[in-house]
């Protein structure tokens, strides 16, 4: 796999999107993971936010069982692109 990016819906009710570094029958490697979160703003629109899933991740990656997903799918070209944003420190226009 060379390198997707996917979203996750976790179990928990929390949804991730991050790179896929592997796949097996029990676990996703993920690279950097985000959560997504959506807050309303003070004129009542929503802003979709991205924000580190483990504060305390050193190396960036980590393990999710499968198990725990329960959707799974590819991310919306501007979702992407602020993902990648965050993740790389560049502003992609």
């Amino acid at each position: 796999m060379a390198q997707e990016i996917i979203v996750l819906k976790l179990s928990s009710g929390e949804e991730i999107i991050a790179r896929v570094e592997a796949v097996s029958n029990d676990i996703y490697t993920l690279d950097r993971p985000m959560m997504i979160g959506i807050v309303q703003a003070q004129d009542g629109s929503l802003i979709v936010q991205i924000v580190p899933w483990l504060a305390s991740n050193q190396d960036g990656n980590c393990k999710v069982y499968r198990n725990l997903v329960v959707a799974e799918t590819e991310p919306n070209a501007e979702l992407e692109k602020g993902y990648l944003s965050k993740t790389s420190g560049i502003q992609l226009a």
